[in-house]
């Protein structure tokens, strides 16, 4: 089984995340639905419902997409759902499969996040 990161690490944790985006060296994407993203979200995230994934998950399709999301082979990318990873987990497979060789999955849930206190928008 290959891993999701170049590093070895399939999850990354909050604390990690949170200094990964104050750095700006991460592209956080939230998978929750379009309706949930707008209420808030983490900071700098950028929307990516699973649903708009499924629709047609054409390699092509899913490249022009994630690069018009300031997203490409070298962007470091989490990966956040509030499902435990259920969903994020085939969006990070989908970019694995096109080739890109830096996703993981937040470690923990939006939820969970939130009532942390962390940044959110």
């Amino acid at each position: 089984m290959c891993c999701l990161t170049e590093s070895g690490n399939i999850t990354t944790d909050v604390d990690s995340l949170r200094s990964e985006i104050r750095d700006k060296s991460v592209r956080v994407i939230d998978v929750r639905r379009e309706d949930d993203y707008k209420k808030d979200h983490i900071s700098t995230a950028v929307n990516l419902p699973l649903a708009n994934l499924l629709s047609d998950d054409s390699p092509e399709r899913v490249v022009k997409l994630v690069n018009s999301m300031g997203i490409d082979d070298e962007t470091r990318v989490v990966v956040y759902d509030d499902t435990f990873g259920a969903l994020a987990s085939r969006v990070a497979w989908t970019l694995e499969y096109l080739g890109h060789s830096d996703v993981s999955l937040l470690e923990t849930t939006y939820s969970n996040w939130k009532s942390l206190g962390l940044e959110n928008s």
